[in-house]
């Protein structure tokens, strides 16, 4: 499940280092102008690819409702008072009846809530996470501390991909899967 899939960058990236396959991808982006980029992006794959890669227009947050998204087609983009109504959902909502093995959140700032609303799922799979803690101050504890509440079992990992701690993320994984 990626959540804030843009582009389709991380998408890539999962079948580069994946080559052999995935059962699916859910790829949600509710930015207009990136899922446009996403969806141009998956019509390039092989058609055995395209049909396990499922792209919604969405956002994903703690409950089921509309709020205003601000679309510009970049990573940045998020909700925002001036923007277009965009329907949310939880993840417990679009998955209840589907397995998801790994979450990934960059979600500008929305990471937290979104996890509060994909507990069911989260207690039921136990996946692997990947969530950035960087978009505001508090994230770098407190979402660390909520994945511990809920995956007590994770071992949790922080990595800062850039110096200034920018693109810092938490990396949560089931100890049986830690290799």
């Amino acid at each position: 499940l990626d959540c804030g899939a843009f582009n389709g960058d991380t998408v890539k990236e999962a079948l580069e280092f994946c080559p052999q396959g995935m059962a699916r991808i859910y790829a949600v982006e509710a930015d207009s102008i990136s899922f446009e980029k996403l969806t141009g992006f998956i019509h390039t794959l092989p058609e055995a690819v395209v049909s396990k890669i499922h792209a919604l227009q969405l956002a994903i947050g703690e409950e089921h409702c509309q709020l205003r998204f601000e679309c510009n087609g970049t990573a940045t983009s998020r909700a925002s008072e001036d923007g277009v109504l965009v329907e949310c959902f939880t993840i417990d909502e679009l998955f209840k009846d589907k397995r998801v093995d790994i979450i990934k959140m960059d979600i500008e700032g929305a990471e937290y809530g979104a996890l509060l609303g994909g507990r069911k799922v989260m207690g039921r799979d136990r996946p692997i996470l990947a969530i950035c803690v960087y978009h505001t101050q508090n994230d770098i504890w407190r979402i660390p501390l909520l994945v511990h509440d809920l995956l007590p079992e994770h071992k949790l990992f922080l990595r800062a991909y850039e110096g200034d701690g920018f693109q810092t993320v938490l990396f949560a994984v089931p100890r049986d899967r830690v290799l």
